[in-house]
């Protein structure tokens, strides 16, 4: 079940907008298969809007974020580059068009990948959020003294987040904090700078980052051919110097 938090200027925005919003977040909760029973409302100056969710899980169901073995190898399930992008769209220097891709992305849930856990033995597992990818991926390998290589020209970003990530255009503040704290554990020697705008990029409604054993790894990309985007595979993990290196 979920509850919805609702803060907004009740004397800046029109009734018909609050509708529309709580109604997307009603239609995804059914389609995840769960109910709204309600929520709280709350005057802001910002517009924010979010679930609480409850709800009980099998123990020996759970794919947890520490679990990354010597060998597996790493799947993406959505390209990267929507902090960018909503921050284009809110500044006015693209329009709802132009970010159509990053708008079908957030609007996927991560249902289907994550259905095929427990088939394809996945070993560790986590969503792709406010960290960005570098920083969700660092959380899954610290301490664990593996090292992780990531191949960057498979890594998949959206194309109209490019320009401005080449240009350090539309960067949203959370890559500053991302790359402040996470960078002393990257290794991207040779690569041009700018990919970092996109490798802190934090994300809304990112894809699941999929630590799988290399054995496993065609079958569950296989199984996801008719998916909305693409399985993509970005790297390896062995062991090591607790590092990310990308090259």
């Amino acid at each position: 079940s979920a509850l919805n938090i609702l803060c907004f200027p009740e004397d800046a925005l029109d009734m018909e907008g609050l509708r529309q919003i709580i109604q997307g977040g009603a239609d995804k909760v059914a389609e995840a298969g769960a109910s709204v029973l309600g929520g709280h409302s709350v005057n802001d100056r910002e517009l924010k809007f979010g679930l609480a969710v409850t709800g009980i899980i099998h123990p020996q169901k759970v794919k947890i974020n520490r679990n990354l073995k010597p060998g597996d190898r790493l799947l993406l399930t959505k390209p990267i580059g929507v902090g960018i992008l909503t921050t284009a769209l809110k500044n006015e220097q693209l329009g709802e068009g132009d970010i159509r891709s990053a708008i079908d992305s957030m609007l996927l849930l991560n249902n289907l990948p994550g259905s095929l856990m427990d088939t394809y033995q996945v070993s560790a597992c986590t969503d792709v959020t406010g960290f960005g990818l570098i920083g969700h991926l660092w959380e899954m390998a610290n301490g664990l003294d593996l090292s992780v290589r990531l191949h960057i020209e498979q890594i998949p970003f959206f194309k109209e987040a490019l320009p401005f990530a080449k240009n350090s255009l539309q960067i949203p503040g959370g890559t500053l904090a991302n790359h402040q704290f996470f960078s002393p554990h990257i290794d991207m020697s040779g690569l041009d700078a700018w990919y970092m705008n996109l490798l802190f990029d934090p994300q809304t409604s990112g894809g699941l980052l999929i630590s799988i054993p290399d054995a496993n790894g065609d079958e569950f990309v296989n199984e996801l051919k008719g998916y909305p985007f693409a399985v993509y595979d970005i790297g390896r993990v062995s062991k090591g110097e607790n590092k990310i290196f990308i090259e």
